[in-house]
């Protein structure tokens, strides 16, 4: 008799395990990740994540379309001591 194998598909961005091949990101770079969030949050845009600063050097933030599809938005930070001409 076969068993039935049941996947449930978290949207939740610390659930890596449950997410490794079930999704696809899409990442779009923006000049401030934490201006887009505040623009995009005032057009009802939906909000997985909010911008964290990772230790690589970026902002991130995530957000998911009307289809449960999550996009990430990212920014670059400047690196710390470093100046802009």
């Amino acid at each position: 008799m076969p068993v039935a194998v049941t996947r449930t598909k978290s949207f939740s961005s610390r659930n890596y395990e449950a997410r490794v091949g079930a999704e696809t990101r899409w990442v779009f770079e923006v000049a401030d990740c934490r201006k887009f969030y505040e623009l995009a949050s005032k057009r009802s845009v939906k909000f997985v994540e909010t911008p964290v600063d990772q230790p690589w050097g970026v902002t991130e933030a995530m957000f998911e379309d009307l289809c449960g599809n999550i996009f990430v938005v990212k920014s670059s930070r400047p690196k710390t001591g470093s100046t802009n001409p």
